[in-house]
């Protein structure tokens, strides 16, 4: 949970550093090896926030197996009567802290975007996460929901189109599809389904970056937004044209 939250971390940083670049001749100059760059300031100065967030997740799974195992004990027991009110209290414990968890896990990509993005503890990256959320949730929702389609989307044709495209090749290419050949394969249903499995991974591993440069680009946005509103200044000029459209569409 820490490693895969630590690469969010990256990728969020990474993120703002390409934010804040200056833009020369309409393009972005971003300094040299910024994933590098990233890694180091993870490894160096936000590992502990990363962590803890990751205990509290992994705090409230226990507990809620725990619950749960004793839900399902009180549930197999043959006084109905007798055990009707610790099952209720047992289930609205389980309904209650899946839910919480359930937030706390959204809560935790924001906050870790925050942490990137302000330097902030874990606590005070959540704070600032919950703020922005409540104040612009129409703005996130709209995010979350297109992401959540392209997401959706990308995992049902890029499996499905390398899938289609390896059956075509194992079975029109002589090579593979001749008996008596070296390379025969004579399953090509099989390595069709690997095919779209392996591209199954690229694509689950892609779209989960690409959720993550959604939100550290628009927690980045409306934060840089706030600070310089607070502090009367004008508007970034190192906002490229096409991001600044899509803001000003979004608006």
């Amino acid at each position: 949970m820490t490693c895969l939250k630590f690469w969010d971390s990256v990728v969020a940083y990474t993120v703002l550093i390409w934010y804040n670049a200056p833009l020369v001749d309409g393009k972005k100059k971003v300094p040299c090896l910024p994933i590098i760059r990233a890694v180091f300031m993870g490894l160096t100065y936000h590992l502990g926030s990363l962590a803890f967030g990751a205990v509290l997740l992994a705090f409230l799974r226990v507990v809620y197996v725990l619950v749960k195992l004793f839900y399902n004990q009180a549930k197999q027991t043959e006084d109905d009567n007798a055990n009707a009110v610790v099952k209720t209290v047992a289930g609205c414990c389980c309904c209650c802290l899946s839910c919480f968890e359930q937030a706390l896990r959204y809560l935790n990509q924001g906050a870790y975007v925050m942490v990137a993005v302000n330097s902030d503890g874990y606590c005070k990256g959540a704070d600032r996460a919950i703020s922005l959320v409540a104040r612009d949730f129409v703005a996130i929702g709209a995010l979350e929901g297109s992401t959540f389609i392209f997401q959706a989307l990308g995992n049902i044709a890029i499996p499905g189109l390398g899938g289609y495209f390896t059956y075509l090749l194992v079975t029109q290419l002589e090579q593979f599809s001749t008996p008596g050949e070296p390379d025969y394969i004579a399953q090509p249903k099989l390595i069709a389904a690997a095919g779209g499995l392996i591209c199954l991974g690229v694509s689950v591993s892609f779209m989960a970056i690409f959720d993550t440069v959604s939100d550290a680009m628009l927690f980045a946005f409306m934060t840089d937004e706030d600070w310089r509103r607070e502090h009367r200044l004008p508007p970034n000029p190192h906002i490229p044209e096409n991001l600044q459209s899509l803001l000003d569409t979004a608006s």
